[in-house]
């Protein structure tokens, strides 16, 4: 169960990266060429092109929302400002959800991240003005930094002790996979709203996952939810073919343990998590 779950984990941390590194493609700046007076192009500064009486032209292999909406000269400081909006509202969003994971749990609140990721990747693609677009990429920003927080937190607790930093090691590393496989795919990407349709295809498949993951059993032994922890003990043991039968010994042991000693028998769960 703990390496199917990392498995899952991971993939969802490398899908997630091509929504994290978009930003230096959507917001992609053109070369200037300052018109000379002879009417010949010559590659110049965006401050040379813009302060030109002659006036300039712009040349870019890449349609991104800089060009589109024309993020230049007056309008140069939208650039860093819609980017400072993404990054600051999301990283705002992101601690808001974390902190609910607490309260309502770890799988339920990474299904809402995923769910945010996905509902802001559907307005920037449906969105037609700028103001839609920021909205949308706030939202799925949200998303992917909630998860991250969380994640960790949830794989720390299922994971056993001498995995909890292999498990941390390796959502990095997917992380950086992804970055990689994102920037190769984007060779063949003239249009920054094809980066949204590759995040909304890559990210979609995710909905399959949350059908196999399960509560932290740490959370729901805090929370006293001890009908929904027995449950999903069992489904672990089962995945992990422990026998029926030394599952419930062990379960009942744990818990004599627990009430006579006063200790977290969840401290022992290695004993029925793992083969």
């Amino acid at each position: 169960f703990q390496k199917l779950t990392l498995l899952f984990c991971c993939f969802i941390y490398l899908s997630y990266s091509f929504i994290g590194f978009m930003l230096p493609y959507i917001f992609y700046y053109p070369n200037f060429l300052c018109i000379e007076e002879n009417g010949s192009n010559t590659k110049c500064s965006e401050l040379v092109a813009c302060s030109s009486s002659l006036g300039f032209n712009i040349e870019s292999n890449f349609k991104s929302v800089v060009t589109e909406y024309k993020l230049y000269c007056q309008n140069g400081y939208l650039v860093n400002l819609y980017e400072g909006l993404i990054v600051i509202l999301g990283g705002i969003m992101a601690f808001i959800l974390s902190s609910f994971s607490d309260r309502l749990g770890r799988r339920f609140m990474i299904l809402i991240c995923y769910i945010l990721t996905m509902i802001g990747l559907l307005i920037t693609i449906s969105g037609n003005n700028i103001i839609t677009l920021i909205i949308g990429n706030v939202l799925s920003w949200s998303g992917i930094e909630g998860y991250g927080s969380i994640v960790i937190v949830y794989l720390n607790e299922i994971m056993s002790e001498n995995s909890k930093n292999l498990a941390n090691s390796l959502l990095f590393v997917s992380w950086g996979l992804g970055e990689v496989l994102f920037n190769i795919i984007n060779i063949w990407i003239k249009d920054y709203r094809t980066i949204f349709i590759v995040q909304i295809l890559i990210n979609a498949p995710l909905i399959l996952v949350f059908m196999y993951l399960q509560e932290s059993p740490l959370f729901l032994f805090k929370q006293k939810r001890i009908s929904n922890l027995l449950h999903t003990l069992i489904f672990i043991g089962n995945q992990n073919k422990v026998p029926k039968q030394r599952l419930e010994l062990e379960l009942n042991h744990q818990f004599q343990f627990s009430y006579l000693l006063g200790k977290d028998w969840l401290d022992q769960k290695d004993v029925f998590l793992r083969k």
